[in-house]
């Protein structure tokens, strides 16, 4: 049981990561409404380890205070690569596997064995409690003895040890090791217990902590979300993707095509795991199956009555009778389900961004970011106005190249401004209300 001195030190955690209360509330109630082991499986990796434990053990204890523990697996990748040399043992890796030699067995057991502890401690030190889990929990079978060795493939695990240590209020941690039918011990690749974990479970969320944080693009920042259904194919023929993230993006795709559609899996960095957890905008990137974004380029294209729908349960306020006839309609962007779109409109040959709707069962999901990112590669440069109190001003300061208060309202843009037109911001914010009564449109 956590003291009251590392209670106050978790929230403190969380709120300095988090802007917006509300936030809090919304996940914490989404996270706790799933059964106990279904919350979350999350993956360090071993550089994490080296780099970064201390962060990262903060979060995990931060979550378990709150009552939400994660299953989470680690590698030991660098650890056992300094472990080998240091032996002279040389293991090199086939298909990203690491051949194992039965006689390197017992170097890799001891390397992953100490990890596991020195996590459970540190994670100890924050007032939390976690157990590492034995090899066994993991049963598995060779993928390929003659030329791998002793590598194993998770066959089955022992779902009920895990859920055990989760309803006695502890973090289980699984390493590197199985065990095949034989009883003998098996290296397996941490992805790869990831994936079974994850298929026994269910969980609402899958994260990997690496130390890149994120799928980075080709100037090597960060992607904020992934929509598999529209972004796979063109990441598959990107050049800037490497192999090993490549390798980890189809092994997530498969992974997501077996799980119900609402499971997501992130990549992100252990500074920024309770970011990612507990707001829209994330510190990482978002990965769903996703869905298709269609584009409409005149009204009578669009499903008026599920598009007014979500526009109106998204803002908690019913849209005026007149509001498609107000404004120039440019265009307008919807997912397959409606329950994200945009709209678009003209201000003197400029592109407003008018509405950015999120039905409030989908935030969260990514969908946001995928229909975000649609933007921005479509429209360099918009505009768009918000009031004080719209709860997604976090994301758009985030992901505005600038904004400005007039008045009631903030108005943000994307793009390279050359200078502020002071007159145009006039005529974005003295545009006519959307809604009845509208009070954060």
């Amino acid at each position: 049981m956590a003291n009251n001195e590392s209670v106050r030190a978790t929230l403190t955690h969380l709120l300095s990561n988090v802007r917006d209360g509300k936030e809090i509330r919304t996940y914490l109630q989404k996270f706790g409404s799933v059964d106990k082991g279904q919350f979350a499986v999350i993956k360090l990796g071993g550089a994490v380890l080296e780099q970064d434990m201390e962060t990262a053990a903060e979060s995990l204890a931060l979550l378990n205070t709150l009552g939400l523990r994660p299953v989470v697996i680690h590698g030991v990748g660098p650890q056992v690569d300094t472990a080998l040399a240091e032996m002279n043992l040389n293991c090199p890796k086939v298909g990203g596997l690491r051949t194992t030699p039965f006689e390197a067995l017992g170097l890799i057991s001891s390397v992953a064995s100490a990890w596991s502890m020195k996590l459970v401690a540190a994670i100890q030190e924050c007032g939390a409690r976690a157990v590492p889990m034995p090899p066994s929990v993991i049963t598995a079978e060779y993928v390929d003895l003659q030329t791998l060795g002793a590598v194993g493939e998770p066959a089955g695990l022992a779902a009920d040890q895990l859920l055990e240590v989760v309803a006695a209020g502890a973090i289980p941690i699984l390493s590197c090791l199985g065990q095949a039918k034989n009883g003998q011990l098996v290296n397996i690749n941490a992805d790869a217990i990831v994936r079974r974990v994850a298929l026994d479970l269910e969980p609402m969320k899958i994260v990997f902590v690496t130390s890149t944080g994120g799928v980075l693009d080709q100037t090597g920042a960060v992607i904020n979300a992934i929509n598999l259904a529209m972004d796979y194919d063109e990441l598959l023929q990107s050049d800037w993707v490497t192999e090993g993230m490549m390798l980890k993006i189809t092994e997530i795709k498969t992974l997501l095509d077996k799980l119900p559609a609402s499971t997501s899996v992130s990549i992100t960095s252990a500074p920024g795991l309770v970011r990612e957890l507990f707001t829209h905008g994330g510190a990482g990137t978002l990965l769903r199956r996703g869905e298709e974004i269609e584009t409409f380029y005149a009204t009578d294209e669009i499903d008026m009555p599920r598009l007014n729908g979500l526009m109106e349960s998204a803002f908690e306020r019913p849209l005026r009778p007149d509001y498609w006839q107000t404004g120039t309609f440019s265009r307008a962007y919807a997912t397959e389900s409606y329950r994200c779109a945009a709209v678009l409109t003209e201000v003197e040959g400029v592109t407003i961004l008018d509405k950015f709707a999120v039905a409030p069962d989908a935030r969260g999901e990514g969908l946001s970011r995928a229909m975000w990112r649609q933007l921005r590669a479509d429209a360099p440069v918009f505009y768009w106005r918000s009031r004080a109190q719209n709860p997604f001003n976090s994301f758009y300061t985030k992901e505005a190249d600038g904004f400005i208060r007039r008045g009631a309202w903030s108005v943000f843009w994307v793009g390279d401004i050359a200078r502020i037109d002071f007159g145009l911001l006039d005529r974005i914010t003295q545009a006519p209300d959307s809604f009845v009564e509208d009070v954060i449109a």
